[in-house]
């Protein structure tokens, strides 16, 4: 199933053709986005969905306070066939509570790294999990087979390497005793002795810290197959990701071959690295 992050509504028309399903960001839960969406505006998508999937982003990291918020959040959903992606596993719990834990997903970003810890979340009756990508895509073709190809796997966008619920650049130029008005489409980190620029993202949800190329695994997803493929938005412009959308949709489907859609796929303005991919692990278990 193929599944991309939603920036806006006037999108939708662009995407029933291509997609399975979509990705939707809240401004109440989110930890980060290209465009966030609340509660009776994700309704009015749901209206609007057709045939697509809807998929509700929950990923900032609860507090004890966030309970009662995110309780009647999903009680508002009641009856709405929506599924949910969270990176805590207190959400886990709080769908579980409400019987619908088989409709949540879950990505921790880079906790996961063996088929033994991803067999055990898929026991605990999730829809599905997501391994870090931070291990060879050999390890993440071996952990997919030995869990019925039941994965998440981010193939597309900027690979998040770092969240903290702290305000780091508040800190930083409170610091320097410095102001600055942030934008996080357009905010970098740059080390002293490294030239990369990473984009660095801060909300009210915390901060977070994005690596400085884009990945990419159409060259393996038809070794991973796995169950959801999802290609996200944030920091790419719209025209570009369609553009990325459309190359998945038809490799997918068989139209374009690998040597088409990378050609494509190369060309556009974005740096392209294969990250991990071929780099040895120490993250393996032994059962």
């Amino acid at each position: 199933m193929l599944i991309v992050s939603l920036k806006e509504i006037n999108e939708l028309e662009k995407l029933y053709d291509l997609v399975d399903g979509i990705v939707v960001y809240t401004s109440d839960f989110s930890s980060f986005y290209n465009k966030a969406y609340n509660l009776d505006e994700i309704k009015d998508i749901y209206k609007l969905k057709k045939n697509l999937n809807i998929f509700i982003d929950l990923s900032q990291m609860m507090e004890n306070s966030d309970i009662n918020k995110l309780s009647q959040f999903l009680d508002s959903l009641d009856g709405y066939d929506v599924n949910y992606i969270y990176s805590d596993l207190g959400v886990h719990q709080l769908l579980k509570d409400k019987g619908i834990e088989n409709r949540g997903i879950y990505n921790p970003s880079t906790l996961i790294t063996n088929e033994y810890d991803l067999e055990f979340y898929l026991n605990q009756n999730m829809l599905s999990a997501s391994v870090s990508l931070e291990i060879p895509v050999k390890d993440i073709i071996q952990i997919s087979e030995k869990n019925n190809h039941n994965l998440f796997l981010k193939s597309f966008g900027y690979h998040q390497m770092f969240h903290s619920k702290r305000h780091l650049i508040d800190l930083y130029l409170e610091h320097i005793n410095k102001t600055h008005t942030i934008d996080n489409q357009n905010s970098y980190l740059r080390e002293q002795k490294r030239e990369d620029l990473y984009h660095i993202y801060q909300s009210n949800k915390g901060t977070l810290l994005f690596r400085s190329y884009v990945i990419n695994y159409i060259d393996y997803i038809k070794d991973i197959k796995p169950k959801f493929i999802f290609l996200d938005n944030i920091f790419i412009n719209s025209n570009e990701f369609l553009e990325v959308v459309n190359v998945y949709s038809k490799y997918l489907k068989n139209i374009y071959d690998l040597e088409t859609s990378l050609n494509i796929l190369n060309k556009l303005s974005f740096k392209i690295e294969d990250g991990f991919k071929y780099q040895d692990t120490v993250y393996q278990k032994e059962k």
